[in-house]
């Protein structure tokens, strides 16, 4: 689960990071999260959660403490691959892509103004 929020931070948005967590990691996962980060802050101690949305916070400190954090992380790895989530396309960034496609569209564009592909007239 670290492995997996620490690599994701700077790319998905918080709330999506953190719906996908809570989706695919078991709650055993997620206090176990908890416990590393907070045997990596010896000074900063998450509260206990106790309501019918625990999970959701804890599993949201766990990624505002891997955002925010100002000293060094250690390297999280993943020892099974299969506890990775895959990811589609839905929490990409649209507009990065779109703009993107605009530019490969112009320069298409451009390139067929430079060298126009019309033959050559007959003799």
């Amino acid at each position: 689960m670290l492995c997996f929020i620490s690599d994701k931070c700077p790319t998905l948005a918080v709330d999506d990071l953190v719906k996908i967590c809570i989706d695919f990691y078991t709650e055993s996962e997620t206090i176990d999260a908890r416990d590393v980060i907070e045997s990596l802050s010896a000074r900063i101690r998450h509260p206990r959660r106790k309501s019918s949305d625990r999970l959701r916070q804890m599993v949201e400190d766990i990624v505002k403490f891997v955002l925010n954090n100002t000293k060094e992380l250690p390297e999280f790895h993943a020892k099974n691959l299969a506890r990775l989530p895959t990811l589609d396309a839905t929490p990409c960034d649209v507009s990065a892509i779109l703009a993107e496609l605009r530019a490969l569209h112009l320069e298409v564009r451009n390139t067929g103004q430079i060298n126009p592909l019309v033959p050559p007239a007959p003799n």
